[in-house]
């Protein structure tokens, strides 16, 4: 791990996509009672892993992200990551390691995604008086995969009267990414713009394009 962190001098204003996967290929292997599952840490702008760390079940993935986490050195970095790893204690984690974060949030947590979306739908679907604080609102229109999909994001830095949001370390802001299918709620230590959090939220899945290569061209995927 101290070889990758090398090869990266500084992760000041980077962005550090962190996920887990399954390795299939080891479903079968004897050493292993169950699938092999893996924690990556991919910075998005080197196109490099600087951290794995393997936990024997998906069920662990949270301990060991905040584990690979805090062996990290993630000073000037925001941390991107999926719902599964928004938790308060990596939170805290990640602040203590001097870094930023952008989570998804869903209904796993299950308080703070209902105060998220009445705030962001409120403000969205009705006029906000100029004393309150306004939504943010940035679209991009994007082709990619054979189709073009407008993505809308919204954010916030409303985020006072958040119950319990003393629990959630150094939260400033709060947002929501819309398309055409569905609409995905996120939480942030920065104060971000909405164009900010548009592009964060597609760096999240810089880890899962990683993740397809090693499946793909490294057969990561085949049980024997």
């Amino acid at each position: 791990m101290e070889f990758f962190q090398r090869l990266v001098k500084t992760l000041l204003g980077k962005t550090v996509s962190i996920d887990g996967k399954t390795v299939c290929a080891t479903a079968n292997m004897a050493t292993f009672k169950s699938p092999l599952h893996i924690a990556s840490a991919f910075v998005v702008q080197h196109g490099i892993t600087i951290g794995q760390l393997a936990a024997e079940a998906k069920s662990n993935e949270i301990p060991a992200v905040q584990e690979l986490i805090g062996l990290l050195n993630i000073e000037g970095a925001t941390i991107v990551a999926d719902a599964l790893n928004c938790q308060k204690k990596t939170v805290k984690t990640i602040l203590s390691g001097g870094a930023d974060y952008v989570l998804a949030v869903k209904k796993n947590q299950r308080n703070l995604y209902d105060d998220i979306t009445e705030i962001v739908d409120f403000k969205r679907n009705n006029k906000v008086e100029e004393r309150e604080a306004p939504l943010e609102k940035y679209s991009k229109t994007e082709k990619g995969h054979g189709r073009i999909e407008k993505r809308t994001a919204y954010v916030t830095h409303d985020v006072e009267w958040l119950l319990k949001r003393e629990k959630w370390a150094g939260l400033q802001s709060i947002g929501a990414i819309e398309t055409p299918n569905e609409t995905r709620y996120y939480i942030s230590s920065r104060a971000l713009s909405a164009e900010q959090l548009l592009e964060f939220t597609r760096q999240e899945w810089a880890v899962e394009s990683m993740h397809w290569q090693l499946d793909v061209l490294f057969g990561e995927d085949i049980v024997n």
